[in-house]
């Protein structure tokens, strides 16, 4: 089976530390790394108002179950709860050999100047065991760029088709809110009623 729009593998240049794609690597994909498995080709519901508020949430909470985002952009979840999708940040050498402990570098500035600071060490000055643990470090951090990467492009197209369904008298209310949790935040808040039985009473 060929999955769709599958992210590409990345090596780490350990030069430059520049992100590169290489083709040639096979990669092992995790389920949260594929950014859609099912068609979201259904027809998109205009929130116009509150009586489209639960039809058009379910189709949004769909299209994200299916792009593995609905952690991301849940609007019942308080702020304080909600998953935050960040950005791995690429390993470097102190991942391996870490800097000099504080109290060791107040130790050596009080030497005076005779005292000459060790050089930071280079990938050229590792040793072996150091250097397997940065390819592993390196491995693991192209993993997680790629799942980052797919969740993170997953979630700009949710926050997207909020913004091309959200009715034009209701825009003012995300505008200036970037983020497709805030916005749905604030349009639960605005725009949805208090409960089902409100829209069987209007």
């Amino acid at each position: 089976m060929a999955y769709p729009d599958l992210p590409t593998p990345y090596t780490l240049d350990l030069e430059s530390h520049a992100l590169k794609e290489d083709t040639s690597q096979t990669y092992l994909f995790f389920p949260d790394a594929i950014p859609a498995m099912a068609s979201t080709s259904t027809k998109a519901l205009v929130l116009n108002g509150p009586e489209d508020w639960f039809d058009w949430l379910d189709g949004l909470r769909d299209l994200a179950r299916s792009r593995r985002v609905w952690d991301l952009v849940d609007p019942e979840v308080e702020p304080d709860a909600i998953y935050e999708l960040i950005e791995p940040e690429i390993p470097t050498i102190d991942d391996v050999v870490p800097p000099a402990a504080p109290v060791a570098a107040a130790a050596a500035a009080a030497a005076g100047p005779a005292a000459v600071p060790a050089p930071r060490p280079t990938f050229a000055t590792l040793t072996e065991a150091q250097r397997t643990t940065f390819g592993l470090l390196q491995k693991q951090y192209a993993i997680q760029y790629a799942q980052w990467q797919a969740r993170d492009s997953a979630l700009q197209h949710v926050n997207d088709v909020i913004k091309a369904t959200t009715g034009q008298h209701y825009q003012a209310y995300i505008a200036g809110v970037w983020t497709a949790y805030d916005r749905l935040r604030e349009l639960r808040t605005r725009v949805a009623p208090v409960d089902k039985n409100r829209l069987n009473d209007a």
